[in-house]
């Protein structure tokens, strides 16, 4: 129950706390037609009805209730369910001053009788109440942020215009820790997208104010790209884009819709009896409070992994702000990184550009690097995923390697979070693909394995066309999914010499088998032209240049290896495709394709027929804007696919090829995030991870308890070494001074002798 007195009742502006809020002031209706409201301000704390009645607190909603602007006295107890955070603030502000002026003599509401007091029934908290046992969702609506600073900027300019009064800013929180509740979140479904509507906390799960906006955009898709603009900070934020999710959150920062990279770890189906089976899991997880005014688009309270590798902390977290801190942050990064690229960005098709290659004739070749990086890859996948993720980014001589540098000392995000919010990329993988790619056996792995066949071939089930944002990898292998052998590769390495041996002079025995190796797949190729030092495959020096330092790459990791043993890692490619039938088709069609895969392939058809070809699999499907570039990143280094190592045929940086997927609509990202956090074998996957991180954690403690034991016994043994060395020592003091006591009494004990002698 509340009353409500209209604003020209109060005047006493001393306890007042108003919140930053923005948009229209008329009320939004949920689907009961209950109204909803935002808590704008919170006037004073009262009794009601004698100086010793019940706790009140004298509150106002930004939407006004019919043109009235009524102030509501809500019971301490309610108000405090619906608007935890905004209660807390205001008592951490204003309690100690409000107990010392009215703790005594109490201040009873409305004592002047200058408005009727009466039920008011329509409530927030009743709305919240019906809204409970409805499954509603919300579609979220995405905006450029100098819009939104522009609107917020009017419609501020408005709200100033009506009321003059301007209240002190809202104090910084700190960091805290909350409970998450265990009831499920509904919220209410989208108003039309030509209305203007903001949501209560009330309607949100009662851990924080929440905000809905959407301003007029249609549910048709948009560039992405234009959601990337530069972004040097939130409007009316008090922290830039770059802010990690350790940092503090203002009270009036406005709202910015989370673009999903990470989402909660339950389904909004989740009941509560399932909500409770997890309390085991998060009794040792910390939480932080949230942004106020952001959305978690799933209809319940806790946010994915938020997983921490800092050296004092090996605990994982569920951030409740990890959804926006982290489109924030990698938002920034990914402008960075494409600018970045930009230089790099050359076609395999085109000439080779020195602009941001590697350059293979400036590295120095380490005995057993690719033996060495492999099983580094299967040791950490062993221990967890984000062990796995770290231990490919450690990896160096790649043509990635500078974007990988750049990361771990740029400014616009902590490394450690980088990494914690890209994991969700390998946890995005299916388990069984993602432990075959790493061992680099998929090939064979698929032909053995019904499970793995299966995924994959689900994964790759896809029109000739049909846009779908994807990461595939390519393998020579035979029928068998086995990699040639080390004598084959040798010949075929050393027919690739002899298909460049003509490139400079007439050398007809070049040109006679480069014929046949640039017609046996595609468009014939002329006589004439081979003989004449053309090649269809190494077009320019450059392409030499680097098909000959390929050819040296693989050379040196065979020579260790048996002559008549297939390689346990084939030679590889990885790649990303928006539409990857069509892409991999190109490669099969050698069109467009990667040229040193390409001429090893054919020459390997000139040789063996088609024992051996390049087989093609779809690995990861993107559901987020930033896959395209980092997640073949990622797999290139895992994939062990560059030809530095000699581990396959990809010579240009992973990530430069992902401008197309800024072209795709935004909706087409949301669709696919709702459907990888709604998969069950994904959920599992992250609570698994935590589980290893948790056993680590546990492990890592253990071990620091065992060496400060330890260290204690150490200690304990140099004292009683101490102790027994200054004993030997002390006795050693009292032989001497009882050698020098008996030759003292020598001659006393002759003369004894001689009187006793008498």
């Amino acid at each position: 129950m509340s009353y409500q007195m209209l604003i020209g009742g109060l005047s006493n502006r001393e306890f007042l706390m108003e919140f930053n809020l923005s948009g229209p002031g008329f009320l939004a209706k949920n689907d009961d037609g209950k109204d909803i409201k935002r808590l704008w301000r919170i006037w004073n704390k009262c009794t009601m009805e004698t100086a010793d009645g019940d706790l009140c607190y004298e509150v106002q909603y930004w939407e006004n209730d019919h043109g009235h602007d009524y102030v509501y006295a809500w019971p301490a107890g309610e108000i405090k369910s619906n608007y935890p955070t905004d209660m807390d603030a205001w008592e951490e502000n204003y309690g100690d001053a409000w107990d010392a002026k009215y703790g005594t003599v109490g201040k009873i509401w409305n004592a002047s009788g200058q408005a009727t007091k009466r039920p008011f029934d329509d409530t927030p908290g009743k709305a919240r109440k019906e809204l409970k046992k409805q499954k509603i969702t919300v579609k979220i609506r995405e905006f450029d942020s100098e819009v939104d600073e522009e609107v917020d900027e009017e419609m501020d300019k408005e709200k100033d215009d009506a009321d003059p009064f301007v209240a002190p800013p809202p104090r910084q929180m700190n960091q805290f820790e909350i409970r998450v509740p265990s009831f499920r979140a509904d919220v209410p479904s989208a108003p039309m997208a030509d209305e203007n509507v903001e949501m209560s906390s009330s309607v949100a799960g009662g851990t924080a104010r929440t905000e809905c906006v959407s301003r007029g955009l249609q549910d048709e898709d948009v560039d992405v790209s234009d959601l990337l603009s530069p972004l040097a900070r939130r409007p009316g934020a008090s922290s830039p884009l770059g802010v990690n999710r350790h940092q503090t959150s203002s009270l009036g920062s406005p709202a910015q819709q989370s673009r999903l990279l990470s989402r909660s770890l339950l389904s909004d189906e989740v009941e509560d009896s399932e909500m409770n089976d997890l309390d085991s899991l998060k009794s040792n997880l910390t939480f932080q409070a949230a942004p106020t005014n952001t959305v978690s688009r799933n209809a319940t309270t806790r946010s994915i992994l938020a997983v921490s590798h800092a050296s004092d902390s090996l605990t994982p977290e569920y951030s409740q702000n990890a959804d926006q801190t982290m489109d924030d942050a990698l938002q920034a990064v990914y402008e960075e990184s494409q600018l970045e690229f930009a230089a790099a960005r050359d076609a395999e098709t085109g000439s080779e550009s020195p602009s941001g290659q590697f350059d293979p004739s400036q590295r120095v070749i380490e005995e057993n690097q690719f033996e060495n990086y492999s099983q580094k890859l299967i040791d950490a996948h062993s221990e967890s995923v984000e062990g796995l993720f770290l231990a490919a980014l450690d990896l160096t001589d790649m043509p990635c390697d500078d974007c990988v540098t750049k990361r771990k000392e740029g400014s616009k995000c902590d490394y450690t979070d980088f990494i914690s919010y890209l994991v969700v990329i390998l946890l995005g993988m299916d388990a069984l693909v993602l432990e075959h790619f790493v061992k680099g056996d998929l090939p064979k792995a698929e032909k053995r394995n019904a499970a793995l066949q299966k995924t994959l071939r689900k994964l790759k089930n896809l029109g000739p066309k049909e846009k779908c944002l994807s990461i595939y990898a390519q393998y020579l292998v035979d029928k068998n999914g086995e990699s040639p052998c080390t004598k084959v590769l040798l010949e075929v390495l050393g027919k690739a010499e002899l298909y460049l041996q003509g490139r400079d002079e007439k050398d007809l025995q070049s040109g006679t088998f480069s014929v046949r190796v640039d017609s046996i797949i595609g468009k014939p190729w002329s006589l004439t032209e081979s003989v004449a030092g053309k090649r269809k495959y190494i077009k320019d020096e450059a392409r030499a240049e680097k098909c000959l330092a390929w050819i040296e790459n693989v050379k040196h990791r065979l020579s260790s290896l048996p002559a008549d043993q297939p390689l346990e890692r084939p030679l590889a490619e990885v790649g990303y495709a928006t539409t990857p039938i069509e892409r991999l088709d190109q490669h099969a069609r050698h069109s467009s394709s990667n040229y040193l895969m390409n001429l090893c392939e054919a020459i390997c058809r000139v040789l063996y027929g088609h024992r051996y070809s390049i087989e093609q699999y779809v690995v990861f499907h993107n559901f987020h804007l930033t896959h395209a570039m980092y997640a073949e990143i990622v797999l290139s280094r895992i994939g062990l696919v560059y030809t530095t190592q000699g581990g396959g045929f990809s010579h240009h940086p992973a990530g430069i090829s992902q401008p197309g997927a800024n072209g795709v609509g935004k909706n087409y990202y949301t669709d696919l995030e709702e459907r990888s956090f709604a998969d069950s074998d994904f959920l599992e996957l992250v609570e698994s991870e935590l589980r290893r991180k948790n056993e680590l954690a546990e492990l890592y403690k253990g071990l620091v308890t065992t060496a400060a034991e330890q260290e204690a016994l150490v200690e304990d043994l140099r004292l009683l070494k101490r102790s027994i060395e200054q004993a030997m020592e002390e006795d050693a003091q009292q032989k001497e001074r009882l050698k020098g006591m008996l030759k003292d009494t020598e001659p006393f004990m002759k003369l004894l002798q001689l009187v006793k002698e008498l």
